[in-house]
């Protein structure tokens, strides 16, 4: 089982660096279902392998001078608030079990991989569905109010499921901040990685945390980054992402099924 847990954290950072997003979709499964931790520590180990690999794309966007540091900064900082305050007071706090009648229970797991479900069902729909590209403008009015407030609510998906948000931060940037698409990717990359760290180092006094496994498979998952981003220049992008995003949805309903219907 240990080797199978490891093969797909290649595999997810694979998805990762062909796509530009996905590794929270599986590496939260993986940890909750393969590696059997609870789903309030799979979200934190989630939030330490997204940051990780975030960080690595960001230290190669660095190099191309794609960063946008007072948009990702007016993104970025209400977002790590609220991802702080959501994991300290909200999912710390979480019954363990919500609904219980006719003998009929929801508890904390079904919650949050319920939402985590729907989460999953968003981003394949935002993958399948061709986006328009804004153009930039040479002098662009940037909406930062509207910014800060995405990045409040960025910070509340991250904090309860352990999910990066690369789909909705990109076309936040690009149609709030008026981005060109390769700014907005790179921005992107640095909120998410910023956000990530402070949401596992906010959770690490709650829950118990194996370093060697998460080091492990977050050191898998950025070689599988790495390795999908040399691949990604070989296969048609337009054709993978629309699969992937079938792909996940079929995750997602496989999701549902266990923890509402099996």
């Amino acid at each position: 089982m240990e080797i199978l847990i490891y093969i797909a954290a290649i595999i997810a950072g694979l998805i990762m660096g062909l796509t530009g997003a996905g590794g929270s979709i599986l590496s939260v499964p993986v940890f909750t279902y393969l590696a059997k931790i609870d789903v309030v520590t799979a979200t934190a180990y989630s939030l330490f392998v997204v940051g990780l690999t975030a960080f690595a794309g960001t230290l190669t966007h660095l190099k191309r001078k794609t960063l946008r540091i007072k948009e990702g900064l007016y993104y970025g900082i209400p977002s790590v608030i609220s991802i702080i305050l959501t994991r300290e007071y909200f999912v710390q706090h979480l019954p363990e079990i919500f609904v219980k009648f006719n003998g009929y229970e929801i508890t904390k797991q079904n919650f949050l991989m319920g939402l985590f479900s729907i989460f999953m069902i968003a981003a394949g729909l935002s993958m399948i569905k061709e986006k328009k590209i804004a153009v930039e403008e040479n002098n662009p009015e940037i909406n930062l109010l509207s910014l800060s407030l995405q990045g409040l609510l960025l910070g509340v998906v991250m904090g309860l499921l352990g999910a990066g948000g690369g789909f909705l931060i990109v076309p936040a940037l690009v149609q709030i901040a008026k981005m060109p698409i390769k700014s907005a990717i790179a921005t992107s990359m640095m909120i998410i990685s910023v956000n990530a760290f402070s949401g596992f180092f906010g959770s690490i006094q709650f829950v118990e945390i194996n370093w060697g496994f998460l080091i492990s498979f977050g050191a898998l998952m950025v070689a599988g980054v790495i390795a999908g981003s040399i691949f990604s220049t070989k296969i048609n992008a337009k054709i993978l992402k629309p699969a992937f995003g079938y792909f996940i949805i079929l995750i997602s309903i496989l999701i549902i099924y266990k923890e509402f219907i099996n």
